[in-house]
């Protein structure tokens, strides 16, 4: 179970990042859609920048029930953005519980 985790958080931080781009991944680890946030317009107008922590609660069916923000971006703006996308994951059923996520926006994009 230590191998499987492991790989999965490797797997979170080098999947290729895009705004708005939705990754499907068929049978390959507990994440069946990832939905990557969108950098807003006004935050980016305004450079904004900042780094968070987030926890994923998901359902036994594999969806996400609530996003908790654990150390803020800074800006609400970038919080919501990475909400919004966090509540559309979408898990192998009973697989996971809890998934905490860092995630980085600068303006060279958003990382995880």
């Amino acid at each position: 179970m230590r191998r499987f985790l492991t790989i999965l958080a490797i797997a979170l931080f080098i999947l290729p990042q895009a705004a708005e781009c939705e990754i499907a991944v068929k049978g390959q680890g507990p994440v069946l859609v990832k939905v990557l946030p969108d950098y807003p317009y006004p935050a980016r107008d305004q450079h904004l920048e900042g780094s968070g922590l987030y926890r994923l609660n998901i359902k036994p069916d594999g969806t996400v029930s609530s996003v908790t923000v654990l150390k803020s971006t800074g800006h609400m703006l970038l919080d919501q953005a990475a909400i919004h996308a966090f509540r559309q994951w979408r898990f192998k059923p009973g697989v996971l519980h809890v998934l905490k996520i860092p995630i980085n926006f600068t303006m060279q994009g958003v990382t995880y």
